[in-house]
């Protein structure tokens, strides 16, 4: 694994900026100092992931997620650190140097990145070759001229084999690696061949721009399949990616709302008429994970789907799924016959408008193709039930009853009616997002309180005038290895001269359940002195017969608690002996026995642990014990 330096770690750290970053894929709203989103690491209603942009961190209240910038690309494009960090240094123009030794070969999930980007290079050459002529002339027939070609970086897989193949560099890619990209197909003889072949190529991008799969458009009219796609990998996930949201996601923040297309020729199409805020489904159709990405952008949404039966279908079961997720939901009903790019074309980019804003809401779309089908009693009864096992579904109680009337008043029925058919379909609330954390820690011990709440102060100083702390403890003095690290890691930048940063907490190889404590404490630690952590303090100071604080800490109430966690820890090889010898003092009592030498020993003891504490108390306050 290759090794950056520290100080291309935090250089990168430091220029890259988190909002910048996050913004890219979420919907950033201000509140105080910091910024609030929808989660995009689980499924919410209510924002609850908040990004600190003075102190470069992030943190998710709902499932406990946190980090820093580098950490967010890693966990948001799924890469490893070194990854992260060299996309971030591309980024933001900083030069990776590795330490002597280590080479600068990348990750299986960044090799498979790299696949992509040389697939998409030479999709786009081939295009211009004589041999992708014909690819040429298809998307001009459509009406796309080179402009839109190079834009969208449209290309053409040249009708070979190994077309794609030929040009690898093997001693890089594993047999293993090509695999997984999607981009070869190994054949019964152990041979890789391209997967795409005579196809006109439309990249697919990330949120964040990478080119992660591809559409391939069949040159061949005996070609099995018209469309074929990327199949999942490690980086494409068809049913959370959404075509063009790369390019369209200003947009849509800005107009407050989407437009759904079903086809890739569909989203150029609108979005080169001047509708920036289009999305089209990818590889497979809308569901509600591509509805739940939608809702970091915007809560509104215009389904623009074919005119064919399949198209109507297509956006009713879309539109079910938006719901879920509490959209604003409104339909376009094109001509028959038509879909967004032909009737562009033959209609224009106004008429295109005009159609937009004579939407309908979805209530009044699916009520109209229930009432106007003419179907038996039993027939409508049956669709009518379809709908309500759909409301069934919706989590909001508020939004579910206010769906169910719309329904009952278009559909003509009573709404106790519709209510009593939804109320006797259980509703698929299944999902429960699985928290690596859950709220506060909770402890089971004083010297587990202790340990966490010294930590933390020492983060919320930064490091700074904490000195003294470390003339009692060290790294082995935590029983809690996660705390021991970060106590090492506080030290580390101490004694190298360094303002310590909380953000750099993250630049190190946790685990997921680790890296949700670290976060957790750091956010404990950013909130020290807010008033909602004061019954913290206030408790915590009942625990260790410590220090409680009715207003912001100041510097003695920090250094008071501090003395008293480390006596806490400290004292805790007294506290044991204590124990043991009063179990012992009660086992000889129970027997009838005066067990007069273990009650001098328990008083020594007990001496001693005062004298201990006090020695400690008078040094950190400057007092002479003599």
């Amino acid at each position: 694994m290759p090794k950056i330096p520290k100080h291309i770690i935090d250089q990168v750290r430091e220029k890259a900026d988190i909002l910048e970053v996050v913004s890219e894929v979420v919907q950033l709203k201000k509140r105080g100092k910091n910024y609030f989103a929808l989660c995009p690491f689980h499924h919410e209603k209510t924002p609850s992931f908040s990004v600190n942009p003075e102190m470069g961190i992030y943190h998710c209240f709902g499932c406990g997620r946190g980090g820093n910038v580098i950490t967010f690309v890693m966990e948001y494009e799924k890469i490893d650190f070194v990854e992260a960090v060299k996309r971030l240094a591309d980024r933001y123009g900083i030069r990776i140097e590795y330490e002597s030794g280590h080479s600068g070969k990348g990750s299986e999930i960044g090799l498979i990145y790299e696949l992509h980007d040389i697939a998409l290079n030479y999709y786009e050459r081939s295009i211009f070759k004589d041999e992708g002529k014909k690819a040429l002339e298809y998307l001009y027939s459509r009406g796309f001229d080179e402009s839109v070609v190079r834009k969208f970086r449209l290309g053409y897989a040249p009708d070979r084999w190994d077309g794609l193949f030929s040009i690898l560099d093997l001693a890089k890619f594993t047999p293993a690696i090509l695999k997984k990209s999607g981009l070869f197909i190994l054949n019964d003889k152990g041979i890789f061949y391209d997967r795409f072949r005579n196809r006109v190529m439309f990249p697919i991008y990330n949120l964040s721009g990478r080119v992660v799969a591809f559409a391939g458009r069949a040159l061949a009219p005996e070609a099995e399949a018209k469309y074929m796609n990327s199949p999942e990998t490690p980086v494409y996930f068809k049913s959370r990616t959404l075509f063009g949201l790369n390019w369209s996601k200003d947009a849509i923040r800005k107009l407050e709302f989407a437009i759904v297309v079903e086809g890739y020729t569909d989203f150029i199409r609108v979005f080169e008429s001047g509708y920036r805020n289009v999305v089209a489904v990818s590889g497979t159709a809308f569901n509600e994970n591509h509805a739940r990405v939608l809702r970091r952008f915007t809560s509104k949404v215009v389904l623009c789907y074919d005119s064919d039966e399949a198209g109507k279908k297509a956006a009713e079961r879309a539109g079910y799924f938006l719901l879920r997720e509490e959209f604003d939901v409104k339909v376009v009903e094109l001509p028959e016959g038509e879909d967004p790019d032909s009737f562009i074309k033959s209609s224009g980019k106004d008429s295109f408008g005009e159609v937009l804003s004579r939407a309908r809401s979805f209530f009044t779309y699916v009520s109209d193709r229930i009432n106007k089908k003419g179907l038996s009693p039993g027939d409508r009864a049956r669709a009518i039930e379809e709908l309500a096992r759909e409301i069934a579904v919706i989590k909001n109680p508020v939004f579910k009853d206010i769906v169910l009337k719309q329904f009952a008043e278009n559909l003509r029925i009573a709404p106790d009616a519709l209510f009593k058919l939804v109320e006797s379909f259980p509703g698929t609330d299944k999902e429960r997002v699985s928290k690596l954390i859950s709220g506060k820690q909770i402890f089971r011990t004083a010297r587990e309180k202790a340990e966490y709440e010294l930590i933390k102060l020492m983060i919320y100083r930064s490091g700074q005038e904490v000195d003294f702390i470390f003339e009692f403890l060290n790294e082995e003095s935590f029983k809690n290895k996660i705390l021991s690290r970060v106590f090492a890691i506080i030290s580390e930048s101490i004694k190298a001269g360094r303002l310590f940063k909380p953000s750099e907490l993250y630049n190190y190889d946790w685990a997921d359940d680790e890296r949700a404590f670290v976060s957790e404490l750091v956010q404990d630690a950013i909130d020290l002195g807010k008033e909602s952590d004061r019954k913290d303090l206030k408790a915590f100071g009942k625990l260790v017969e410590g220090v409680t604080v009715s207003k912001i800490p100041d510097e003695k109430d920090l250094r008071a608690l501090a003395v008293d966690c480390i006596i806490n820890i400290l004292s805790e090889k007294y506290d044991e002996r204590i124990g043991v010898l009063r179990s012992k003092i009660k086992e000889v009592e129970s027997k009838g026995g005066l067990p007069v030498d273990l009650l001098k020993e328990l008083n020594q003891v007990r001496k001693e642990r005062k004298e201990f504490e006090s020695r400690i108390r008078s040094y950190l306050s400057g007092e002479d014990e003599s």
